[in-house]
């Protein structure tokens, strides 16, 4: 791993999380929808739901996924935890059309299925998954087509997810869980991990875990106590870039 961070590169990095972590970045991202139920005061159920399955949806590009993510939220209604738990989503069982890209109508039937078993066992999702490790210990959710158990991949959704979950400044991030946001790690994607390499935050030249890992540690030094604020600044630093090429 490199060196300490250059001044000027941490400063870059938190000029850019001060200016995207804020209200007006909720919109147009996949939190808008759990971060709707969560300012209106829904049950914490409500909102666990609406965040997993929009995180589950959250690849790709965003004018791709959003519209499907909306649609979902139409399908479910005012509260996910009830749709979920009466079993509404049943009649997507088997269903091969698709949802998303590589995502199937059946996928979603078994993933609220996973969902199912969770909340009914457990009044949240939080001891069903590792942070630390960025995987999930629910028998529910195993072998589920965009949830990671034990891989070797960046796992960017579920990063993306607990970060929402987690992180408790109170702008974007919503912070519900009682978990230490210090073990956060960055939700690291394609376009991240460009904004990454030119920072000078890894030389790796995989999108896996382990990159994702490396990136984490060097935010550290920008962010000792919040390591994931810097996934608003690769954001925004790609975004930046965009209109300077």
């Amino acid at each position: 791993m490199a060196g300490v961070l250059k001044i000027e590169t941490a400063n870059l990095i938190r000029k850019m999380a001060e200016e995207y972590n804020t209200k007006s970045f909720i919109e147009n991202d996949p939190i808008r929808f759990p971060r709707r139920l969560y300012d209106a005061g829904a049950p914490r159920q409500d909102v666990e739901i609406s965040a997993f399955i929009s995180s589950w949806l959250a690849y790709g590009s965003r004018s791709a996924f959003m519209p499907k993510i909306a649609f979902i939220h139409e399908i479910m209604g005012g509260s996910p935890y009830d749709f979920i738990m009466n079993g509404v989503y049943e009649k997507f069982m088997g269903d091969a059309r698709c949802l998303y890209r590589f995502t199937k109508w059946n996928d979603f039937y078994r993933l609220c299925r996973g969902l199912q078993g969770i909340f009914g066992s457990f009044d949240s999702m939080c001891s069903c998954f590792d942070i630390e490790t960025a995987s999930c210990k629910s028998p529910f959710l195993y072998d589920l087509n965009g949830v990671p158990t034990n891989s070797r991949s960046a796992c960017k959704r579920l990063n993306l997810f607990f970060r929402w979950m987690v992180r408790k400044d109170g702008i974007v991030d919503m912070g519900i869980w009682p978990a230490d946001q210090r073990k956060l790690i960055i939700p690291l994607d394609t376009h991240s991990y460009q904004s990454a390499i030119e920072l000078g935050l890894t030389k790796r030249r995989d999108v896996s875990i382990t990159t994702a890992l490396e990136i984490t540690e060097r935010c550290r030094e920008v962010f000792p106590d919040d390591p994931a604020l810097a996934d608003f600044a690769l954001y925004g630093y790609g975004i930046n870039k965009e209109f300077r090429d």
